[in-house]
């Protein structure tokens, strides 16, 4: 007969085990984000560069794309440490973030060049844009993208 000391000890360790696997199929289900410490383990991913010139032109010239097109467009594969190099050609200071992957603004002063460093952790399409909204061409850089495969 079991008694009541070890229907509580066998009770505690079935709600242990009942809660290791929600939060195992929340974050499996991509509910729960695990970040990129814990999704790149043992993945061995490239180093990509990427080069960004800011100037009255916008982002690689994003200006004289048709409309507000995406560009420049970069592509990378899921736990490459991606190097995006942000050129300001411009007299104004501009920033590059990149959404979910990367969301703390580089500031980069005028005639500067400084590079955001980060692990492409999670597959999709990512903007690419400039956080400074008192540049005179802050329109046209605000559609870049990154995709991540």
């Amino acid at each position: 007969m079991v008694n009541l000391k070890s229907r509580r000890v066998l009770g505690a360790v079935g709600a242990t085990v009942g809660l290791v696997l929600v939060v195992t199929g929340l974050v499996y289900s991509g509910v729960i984000s695990v970040g990129p410490t814990l999704t790149c383990i043992g993945v061995s991913g490239s180093t990509r560069t990427f080069t960004i010139i800011a100037n009255l032109g916008g982002f690689n010239d994003s200006k004289t794309q048709a409309g507000y097109g995406v560009w420049p467009v970069m592509n990378v594969s899921k736990c490459d440490h991606v190097t995006i190099r942000l050129v300001n050609n411009d007299t104004q200071t501009h920033s590059v973030v990149v959404g979910v992957l990367a969301m703390e603004p580089l500031l980069v002063p005028s005639g500067q060049s400084l590079a955001l460093n980060f692990l492409a952790y999670k597959t999709g399409h990512f903007r690419v844009y400039c956080t400074v909204t008192a540049c005179t061409v802050h329109d046209y850089m605000q559609n870049a993208q990154l995709n991540v495969t």
